[in-house]
């Protein structure tokens, strides 16, 4: 019985079965000018793709033979497809992160209806610029991961238009201002959603009507006008 215990406590780690790393599901993004170069290549061929047909249609085959890249170089930089999905999402996230920091610091509204309705505008002409985003963001298929994105890009995008708010606007007493312009930004995004599902772009007449239902929205807690700040008021 001893020897038996001994024999047992003897064996080595690797005569256990060898359990699979997980496929890794993030980009490697490059250091290198050439590498940046390969991976926005192969990026802007995927949106092309994407913008033809669906996300399960696509293939690497497809992604290899029109941007003319050896398959281990896609490989190397998108080790599944779920790397590449994510890194192409996070390139229209930033695009969305930097255009709400620019409209946001450089705006000047006299009405707050007039800013909302002008940072709508913005989006729904990049949104159906770029069909590959709505599909990517706007979309039902289940990136659970995008969505984690997403999620956070909105929080960014939320303090950036409350502080462009309070910047502009003398403002009453809003109690939780956060979670309410949260709100905004969901109400605006199921509407534009619906018309992506109904149209496969958002339509002149959605944008009107995500524009109406957010300013609606936001009528639940902001009076018809707010007085603009004096600093505002004096660059005009």
């Amino acid at each position: 019985m001893a020897e038996s215990a001994s024999t047992a406590s003897s064996k080595s780690p690797t005569d256990e079965p060898r359990r699979r790393a997980p496929r890794r599901t993030t980009p490697r993004k490059p250091q290198q000018e050439r590498g940046r170069a390969r991976y926005e290549t192969i990026l802007n061929v995927l949106e092309s793709l994407l913008a033809e047909t669906d996300w399960d249609q696509i293939g690497y085959y497809q992604i290899v033979e029109r941007a003319r890249m050896p398959a281990a170089s896609i490989y190397h930089f998108f080790p599944s497809r779920d790397a590449l999905v994510a890194a192409l999402a996070d390139r229209y996230f930033e695009h969305f992160t930097r255009e709400a920091e620019r409209f946001t610091a450089n705006c000047d509204f006299p009405r707050w209806q007039d800013f909302v309705a002008a940072g709508h505008r913005i989006s729904v002409e990049f949104y159906n610029s770029h069909p590959a985003s709505m599909k990517l963001i706007l979309g039902s298929q289940p990136f659970m991961e995008i969505r984690k994105s997403d999620s956070s890009v909105n929080r960014i995008v939320t303090d950036q238009t409350v502080e462009a708010f309070r910047r502009m606007y003398e403002l009453p007493y809003i109690q939780d201002p956060h979670r309410k312009f949260l709100i905004v930004l969901a109400i605006g995004d199921a509407v534009w959603r619906t018309s992506l599902d109904e149209h496969g772009y958002i339509t002149p007449v959605y944008e009107e009507e995500a524009t109406r239902a957010v300013i609606a929205y936001f009528r639940t807690f902001l009076p018809e006008d707010l007085e603009p700040k004096q600093e505002a008021a004096s660059s005009q």
